[in-house]
């Protein structure tokens, strides 16, 4: 997966898979985690085998927080995210 993202965009540089951010004494891993240098921001990437739930929303809210407040730099620009599910739902 990580290579299939670095074929989306030549901007992208891979930073770690399974990140690790820590909330309230708690960890929780982020599946993959890039920094866009066109975009100057990290990206997150979450992947789900099935289809898409509303509850994965929050989950990347939660994380880009996390990443926002924690890992971002003075000079970078919000954290975005991606969630890539296995199938669709039109």
């Amino acid at each position: 997966m990580k290579d299939f993202i670095l074929e989306v965009g030549k901007d992208f540089t891979f930073i770690d898979e399974e990140y690790r951010v820590q909330v309230g004494g708690e960890d929780f891993r982020i599946d993959l985690l890039f920094f866009h240098r066109g975009l100057h921001c990290l990206v997150a990437f979450e992947l789900k085998i099935g289809k898409f739930k509303p509850v994965y929303i929050s989950k990347m809210d939660f994380y880009l927080e996390a990443l926002d407040r924690k890992k971002k730099k003075e000079n970078e620009n919000p954290s975005v995210g991606m969630i890539l599910c296995a199938s669709k739902d039109d």
